[in-house]
């Protein structure tokens, strides 16, 4: 098992060590983090539409989207360089093809199949190291 996840370890930085998908991964990165800083954009003091056209258009402002750019890059680059997987997890969005990757590396199966085997495991507590291993990196959910 350990030789599976060694390859699909080396497939991932693979996938993601190319100037296409870092550029996509700091992309994705600006732009949700250009979105989550707009969503905390509050206008509700302004008075006139021109208040708000001056609150909106510093709180714009504020946003740095070239420094958001490099810290990213910066970030993703040295996760990729010192294989830091976790670290990488952080900032890479593209969690459906690292799915893929996981069921062909782990399983020898497609995506769809992976997913409802998987679904399966954890339901009918199955593969009790799989569930456990997942609970260990996922916050615990309480019904609200």
């Amino acid at each position: 098992m350990e030789d599976k996840l060694d390859k699909l370890k080396a497939a991932i930085f693979t996938l993601v060590d190319t100037p296409n998908a870092i550029e996509a991964t700091v992309l994705n990165h600006c732009r949700r983090r250009i979105d989550r800083a707009l969503k905390k954009v509050d206008l509700s003091n302004a008075a006139t539409t021109a208040d708000l056209a001056q609150t909106f258009a510093q709180r714009v402002a504020g946003v740095d989207v070239v420094a958001i750019a490099a810290a990213a890059e910066a970030h993703l680059r040295l996760a990729i360089q010192t294989r830091d997987l976790p670290s990488l997890l952080t900032i890479y969005s593209n969690k459906g093809g690292l799915v893929s990757l996981a069921a062909s590396h782990l399983k020898r199966t497609s995506k769809a199949e992976f997913e409802n085997w998987l679904a399966r495991v954890l339901r009918n507590d199955q593969a009790p190291a799989v569930k456990a291993a997942i609970q260990s990196v996922l916050p615990a959910l309480q019904a609200s």
